[in-house]
């Protein structure tokens, strides 16, 4: 059987590369990319589309390749429509791929683009995109959120998308246990795919349909819908769903008692998914096979399937099959008589399930979809209105007294319904008091578990502030809006601590002038103590830079620095907090290519190509063998901005004279002073640069990607210890 998986996998990999040099090959597409500017090309671009949608359900290695080329090329001929395709289709890739923040970044960026150009199909799917994501993060209220943007922009003007958004929402509603709202929503995509005849979206349904028949028991419909699902995955090469279908069907005859029907198609399922290799089959199918082993009482061959389980449903994020498998492997262990890590297993499975809030996500579907729903009759309701108005304006006093008994009964419905869930509310409420002091007085020892709510309830009560507070501070960061206007060619890696961060980076561009003005900040602190002194930064340069028109940076500083001494009393050393911030302030005159930096504590780098780099120019540069670029260092001022030891002195500037393609990195202390590696020491600025040096390689859009894969290869195990931004900006 391993020789088998081993033979298909390296046969894969040859397929894989071959189709690579193959089609690109065949296109010209990194000729394109780097030649001029060709307006016939937007065929290939759309020839990598199609491919790219073929890709997806048999040989997902290549969708992250062929994604960036698509967009690379767009963007080269300027193809809006395409570059949302691309940016869009590049999510879609990195969530196979199990990067799901990175895929969250893009999503958001195809939003964004969409947005901007009014590419509505495309923002249509981007929230598809935007909801599949979440739903892989177990993030389930915010993946119905864009399932129901998507939906909305369906049923308006995309009637055969309907069937994908429906899909979606069938899925959130089946995770939460509710089969009924669910069974709803995939039957409707079931009947639309067969209309639009979109064979992606039936097999998805059917796929759906057979789990929500077999957790409620009905075997023989659940094989009904994974066989018809077969035959048309089968006819339409679709290796993704055929696969997934087949490991469904599996669990079925398992419950059947049929084993040999059940490890034929187990050994298929699996089979197909190494051959596609995503790590999210592969913890599922190993997860299964151990509950087999685990019935059969082959206890060893059952705890090496779960932790293979656990190790690829931790490589993909899927939270609920790490829970149940933690759960499971504790069975095993209890059954192999190892007592206490059966405990431990035990105990962490329950902690899984616990951050899980299924419960609170089945009452936050609920809601969401009522007020989806109650947004849809209003809606219909006002056009109705409208269309009465106007074809029968000749019985307008009849029309209005319609209308108002409408409104009436509405609104009398409505009360009554409110006054039946407030009764039941409070009934429910009464019996479980009532229930609650019945225990206590039975059992004593209840009053832990009460005071262990009351402690979770609590904990969740500051998380959620704390997620608010980051909503606020996310909100106030400069967008990508108003850094495109900088440059359109630039990248934000920001990875706070915690939640909230005590670093931030702002900007601001002056069209009349050309003059752009951007910031990167470290402030004292992280977590809520940073995030405090971040919005007070926020604050105080849109009123110094954006009210008053203050385009030096000294007089910036030296005025940031009066308001936050102000703002927090430091009046003398033995009274002084010592609270503030280290920065980097860049004023690039677009026009004349100069470029002001003044910096406090925080220096500037600037990457040029060493060829046309004068060393006797600069007083510090890094340069490295066999590499394009090299980097110049820009000095700062040595003091904060805020109250410091020593005579206030005054901020002093220093002007750099840009050249095209130079790449300006502003960056604060936490990246490089992060302990990792072999030895779990600093990494310190010189491989710091070296990696920036290095990523110059790749498109500068995609160098936040590379420098957050450089962490967190280096941080490995060791604890985030303080907040990180880079900045990139290209000329």
């Amino acid at each position: 059987m391993r020789l088998l998986l081993f033979t298909l996998l390296l046969s894969s990999l040859s397929v894989s590369a071959h189709a690579q040099d193959s089609l690109l090959t065949a296109l010209k597409v990194d000729e394109k990319i780097k030649s001029s500017t060709d307006l016939k090309d937007t065929v290939v671009i759309d020839q990598l589309k199609k491919s790219f949608d073929k890709l997806k359900y048999n040989e997902p290695g290549l969708t992250v390749l062929y994604a960036r080329k698509m967009l690379a090329l767009a963007r080269k001929l300027k193809f809006e429509p395409r570059i949302g395709s691309g940016l869009r289709l590049l999510s879609g890739a990195l969530m196979g791929h199990n990067q799901l923040d990175s895929s969250i970044i893009y999503a958001d960026r195809a939003i964004d683009y969409c947005k901007r150009y009014n590419l509505e199909e495309e923002l249509m799917k981007a929230y598809n995109n935007r909801g599949n994501a979440c739903f892989y993060k177990s993030e389930y209220e915010k993946a119905l959120e864009y399932y129901y943007k998507a939906d909305e922009m369906a049923k308006e003007k995309f009637p055969k998308a309907i069937a994908g958004s429906a899909n979606g929402i069938g899925l959130i509603f089946r995770v939460i246990e509710n089969y009924n709202k669910s069974k709803e929503y995939f039957e409707e995509a079931y009947r639309l795919g067969k209309i639009y005849k979109d064979t992606a979206d039936v097999l998805q349904a059917l796929n759906n349909l057979g789990i929500i028949a077999k957790n409620q028991g009905e075997y023989e419909k659940s094989l009904a819908y994974y066989n018809e699902g077969l035959e048309l995955a089968k006819a339409n090469n679709n290796l993704r769903r055929e696969g997934e279908l087949l490991y469904n069907a599996a669990i079925v005859y398992n419950y059947l008692g049929e084993s040999d029907k059940m490890m034929e198609a187990m050994e298929k399922s699996t089979e197909i998914t190494y051959q596609i290799g995503t790590d999210r089959g592969i913890a599922i199918d190993n997860y299964s096979l151990a509950l087999y082993y685990t019935d059969l009482n082959q206890l060893k061959k059952a705890e090496e399937k779960m932790l293979i389980a656990l190790d690829y449903g931790q490589r993909a994020e899927y939270s609920e099959l790490i829970a149940e498998s933690y759960i499971a492997m504790a069975e095993i262990q209890s059954k192999l008589r190892n007592y206490k890590e059966a405990f431990t297993f035990m105990a962490m499975g329950h902690e899984y399930s616990d951050s899980l809030g299924l419960a609170d996500a089945n009452s936050a579907a609920t809601r969401l979809e009522n007020e989806v729903n109650q947004a849809r009759i209003e809606a219909q309701d006002s056009l109705q209105r409208e269309q009465e108005v106007l074809e029968n304006q000749h019985k307008e006093q009849l029309a209005a007294e319609k209308l108002k008994s409408r409104e009436i009964l509405l609104w009398s419905s409505g009360v009554v319904i409110i006054l039946v869930v407030v009764a039941l509310y409070f009934m429910f409420r009464s019996r479980s008091q009532l229930q609650s002091k019945n225990k206590i007085i039975t059992d004593r020892n209840n009053q832990i578990e009460t005071q262990k709510e009351e402690l979770i309830e609590q904990h969740k009560e500051i998380r959620d502030s704390i997620n608010y507070a980051k909503r606020i501070q996310t909100a106030l960061l400069s967008g990508n809006e108003e850094w495109d206007k900088i440059s359109l060619d630039h990248f934000i890696l920001f990875k706070p601590k915690d939640v909230v961060s005590g670093d931030f980076y702002w900007a601001h561009h002056f069209p009349e002038e050309n003059i752009s003005i951007w910031v990167t900040a470290d402030c004292t602190g992280h977590g809520v103590p940073g995030a405090f002194m971040s919005m007070l930064g926020i604050g105080f340069l849109n009123e110094i830079v954006i009210e008053n028109g203050i385009k030096s940076g000294p007089i910036i500083l030296n005025k940031l620095r009066d308001k936050i001494i102000h703002a927090l009393t430091q009046k003398s050393e033995a009274q002084q907090q010592k609270d503030g911030m280290d920065l980097a302030l860049c004023i690039w005159d677009r026009k004349t290519n100069l470029l002001e930096f003044t910096g406090a504590n925080n220096p500037l780098w600037v990457l040029r190509k060493k060829s046309q780099i004068s060393q006797s120019d600069f007083a510090k540069i890094h340069l490295e063998e066999d590499q394009e670029f090299g980097i110049i260092e820009i000095a700062s001022n040595k003091m904060p901005v805020g109250f410091h030891t020593g005579e206030l002195a005054a901020f002093k500037s220093q002007t750099i004279q840009l050249e095209i393609d130079d790449r300006v990195i502003t960056f604060t202390d936490g990246f490089a002073d992060q302990f990792g590696g072999d030895k779990g020491k600093k990494l310190k600025y010189k491989p710091f640069k070296s990696m920036l040096i290095k990523a110059q390689a790749k498109p500068i859009k995609i160098q936040s990607d590379i420098l957050d894969s450089e962490f967190s290869e280096w941080i490995r195990d060791f604890e985030q210890i303080d907040d990180i931004c880079v900045i990139g900006v290209k000329v």
